[in-house]
């Protein structure tokens, strides 16, 4: 006996699971009540029969080969078949069964359970089919190929991409077929790493068409898995980027021509800018009243902050950003160099100024707040003195900006004694406004204006406090 008796009759009864028992020969020593409900009939009129009866007759021959095969040589059985229900409607299966023994280690028969998996089976083909309509219509090539690099499918797209049908190609070499010298090494490198590398990210590779031309393909790579999980090969997905490569370079050349006369306006105007400087500067030394100086020299000042500005960007490797780090520099170390030629002796600099990118309608506001607020220092922060401390930091957070402009100088007058209408001031309270941020002045040891401002120039309401 193969069952153990009743009791354990009575739970292979209560299982979902078709369950079976039948002798080295095939023939059906018990079956389960679930058994005899879905072929229909009495369990005593079933046993007796052949256990491969009730199986579709597409699959039966190999069916009845794999189970001689698996009883005469002891092995465990593992198949997917499609057995008869009482309605006479066919179901897929999976087919299990192990061998068993008596007390002399002699084959006695084999136990066996079918597990209905129709409704997988039926998904799985539906999205097969699926896949398949996607695989054809697609305008892409699309190809797989064995671990020996054999074409096993070749979609419609493939064979507007190369040339060739796909009847001509099943079972020939890709690279025989589609790779020219260079590519293949690629191709074979992949293959040789499936397990530890099932897919690639898409990368250019030349291709090749059957009459021989080549062209650049975009391409893709993804490894193709047994039942077993077990890599069998790969599909390889291509489109033909010669067009788009054409674009892109066309794109690249028309760029490169707007950059070359953007490069050309800034140069432009910064030459502009030097020619109205050096015109100032000569109306400045024939001028001989003192007013009128400070404001030709202060009119020189701006026009120099501006014309840095577009000398930096013509400099600058990405001609749509400075450094306005480098641009604060440059404005301070130029104003204090004037000043001390003129007025006092030169005062100490302390920069603390981040790298910070940006554009130019950023650029040109803060460097012209910078050359009012550095140059109202030189002017009147170290009156009756021949030094000074001039402080500036730049900070970045996030999209905020944070600059400092400070002296250790006298401080700034008394509001009532302040010259009124003073044109930097209102050209300060303009430009801040502009860049929609906030200007803040505090005193203490000197003067202090601390401006905070976005980046990219966000329309805010201005603030001055005091």
């Amino acid at each position: 006996m193969i069952l153990g008796g009743a009791t354990s009759e009575a739970l292979l009864d209560a299982l979902p699971h078709l369950v079976w028992v039948a002798d080295p020969s095939g023939r059906l020593l018990y079956v389960n009540q679930a058994y005899a409900d879905y072929v229909g009939g009495a369990r005593e009129l079933i046993v007796g029969g052949d256990c491969r009866s009730h199986v579709h007759p597409d699959e039966a021959k190999a069916a009845r080969a794999v189970l001689a095969s698996t009883f005469s040589s002891l092995g465990v059985l593992r198949l997917e078949l499609r057995l008869r229900r009482h309605d006479g409607i066919y179901l897929w299966h999976m087919v299990r069964a192990n061998p068993v023994f008596d007390e002399q280690d002699a084959l006695v028969g084999y136990i066996g359970t079918d597990t209905d998996i129709d409704e997988e089976k039926r998904a799985a083909a539906k999205r097969s089919r699926t896949l398949a309509a996607i695989v054809e219509s697609s305008v892409e090539g699309i190809v797989s190929f064995d671990l020996d690099g054999r074409i096993t499918s070749f979609n419609p797209g493939a064979e507007r991409l190369y040339g060739w049908r796909e009847a001509e190609v099943l079972g020939r070499s890709i690279y025989e077929v589609m790779l020219p010298a260079a590519s293949q090494e690629t191709a074979r490198a992949f293959l040789g790493r499936l397990h530890t590398q099932p897919r690639t990210e898409p990368f250019e590779s030349q291709h090749r068409r059957r009459d021989g031309s080549e062209f650049p393909a975009m391409v893709s790579l993804a490894a193709v898995y047994d039942e077993r999980e077990q890599p069998t090969g790969a599909s390889v997905i291509c489109r033909d980027v010669t067009r788009a490569k054409a674009d892109e370079a066309r794109v690249r050349s028309s760029l490169d021509e707007k950059e070359v006369l953007l490069m050309e306006v800034h140069h432009r105007v910064k030459n502009n800018m030097q020619i109205v400087c050096s015109l100032l500067s000569l109306q400045s030394h024939q001028a001989r009243d003192p007013d009128t100086v400070d404001i030709l020299t202060d009119m020189e000042a701006r026009v120099r902050a501006i014309g840095l500005a577009h000398e930096k960007l013509y400099q600058a490797p990405d001609i749509s950003r400075i450094d306005l780090a480098a641009h604060v520099r440059d404005i301070v170390q130029g104003l204090v160099h004037a000043f001390s030629m003129s007025r006092i002796g030169r005062p100490k600099v302390h920069f603390d100024l981040a790298e910070t990118w940006v554009g130019v309608d950023t650029a040109i506001p803060v460097g012209l707040i910078v050359n009012e607020l550095v140059t109202n220092a030189l002017k009147y922060a170290f009156v009756g003195r021949t030094s000074g401390v001039l402080s500036l930091v730049l900070r970045a957070d996030g999209e905020r900006l944070y600059l400092d402009v400070g002296d250790d100088g006298i401080g700034m007058p008394p509001p009532a004694e302040r010259r009124k209408g003073s044109l930097g001031l209102r050209l300060v309270t303009t430009l801040v406004r502009q860049l929609g941020g906030v200007l803040r002045q505090s005193e203490g040891g000197g003067t202090h204006f601390a401006l905070t401002f976005g980046a990219r120039r966000p329309r805010r309401t201005l603030e001055i406090r005091s």
